[in-house]
């Protein structure tokens, strides 16, 4: 996982729990990338270049998309957005097993608002209803935010979706 702390914290995401068993890696083919090449894997094949990752991580009852990180250089081709709706639809079929509603939430700048409220993301307006430790990180990011990224705001997000 050493590719996935070093885009992470390239980002100035935060680089705590990284939990490899939840990630999804977006790999080209290293001679060449097209459209529509991009494929997602837990297992690197050594003929392939990681392009982007994400993760989707926490209990049960908190589970938040995170780490989601594209190459600049690979950035615009869809390869976020299909990330995330792999990683929602991995998250649909093996945890939420139980006929009730899905919910991931999620941190991030609000530069990036627009992109996940196209992949169906809602602004969470009332903090209170997130778990202990994501309203930490919305708390202690705009501490960060307001250092050392310009006109940045820190909030979070979620999909609830039916099963």
């Amino acid at each position: 996982m050493p590719w996935v702390a070093q885009a992470v914290r390239s980002e100035g995401m935060n680089p705590l729990f990284l939990e490899s068993t939840g990630f999804l890696m977006a790999e080209v083919a290293s001679e060449g990338v097209g459209e529509g090449d991009g494929q997602f894997s837990s297992n690197i094949p050594l003929s392939r270049a990681v392009v982007g990752c994400g993760q989707i991580r926490g209990p049960k009852e908190a589970r938040e998309l995170a780490s989601l990180y594209v190459v600049p250089s690979f950035r615009g081709r869809g390869i976020g957005s299909d990330l995330v709706r792999a990683l929602v639809e991995r998250e649909r079929q093996h945890c939420f097993t139980e006929a009730r509603d899905m919910r991931l939430t999620l941190v991030c700048l609000s530069v990036t608002q627009a992109f996940y409220k196209r992949l169906g993301f809602t602004r969470v307006e009332d903090l209170s209803s997130l778990p202990l430790l994501q309203r930490v990180e919305v708390v202690l990011g705009n501490v960060y935010a307001r250092f050392f990224v310009d006109n940045a705001e820190v909030i979070s997000m979620e999909l609830i979706s039916k099963v």
